[in-house]
């Protein structure tokens, strides 16, 4: 009996712990909803292991993928291959919505980084923020790893939250909200 009731408590603990989280998360996402997104001027950008340079003023709808310091960047740079569903939308809209791969590395990051960034085949340009303007820029952009991706209207404002590629309905609203924006998308995306 005396297990039993241990059980139930711990399972209602549980239950208030996931449910607190969750509000968390909610206010957390509202919070940053309608946030303005600053582009630093002068990123460097590569495509093949050259240098680049990358309009995106002109885009209907952005998409802002953000690899921060705390993760490999090498590692994060080997797996861009999931984006290939983006990149076709992207490739598709004519420029309308544009991705921006955002590397920040840390500072021992930095030549290996560069080196592999040198041999990507990678086909879409990835942004070097060494000096880590864009989060100096963006104080209010998310920190967590979970939600350092957003989806950003004409005006820079965040509309959407969060990785859309581990998340089918996130991946789905995503694909919905570039669709009312862009015109040039064929259906079948």
């Amino acid at each position: 009996m005396r297990k039993a009731r241990f059980y139930i408590i711990f399972i209602l603990l549980l239950l208030a712990i996931c449910s607190c989280k969750e509000q968390a998360i909610k206010k957390e996402i509202s919070r940053i909803i309608g946030t303005k997104v600053e582009i630093p001027e002068g990123l460097q950008a590569m495509l093949y292991g050259k240098d680049t340079i990358v309009d995106f003023s002109n885009s209907d709808i952005k998409m802002v993928v953000l690899y921060k310091d705390m993760l490999c960047s090498v590692c994060q740079l080997s797996q861009m291959e999931e984006w290939v569903d983006f990149l076709d939308i992207a490739y598709a809209s004519g420029n309308a919505f544009q991705i921006l791969f955002i590397f920040s590395p840390l500072e021992d990051d930095i030549p290996k980084l560069y080196r592999e960034m040198r041999i990507s085949t990678f086909p879409y340009p990835i942004i070097l923020d060494y000096n880590k303007s864009f989060i100096s820029d963006n104080p209010e952009y998310p920190r967590d790893i979970n939600y350092n991706i957003v989806l950003i209207n004409s005006e820079n404002r965040i509309i959407a939250v969060g990785n859309p590629l581990y998340n089918e309905q996130l991946k789905n609203l995503y694909i919905s909200l570039i669709a009312k924006s862009v015109k040039t998308i064929p259906d079948n995306q």
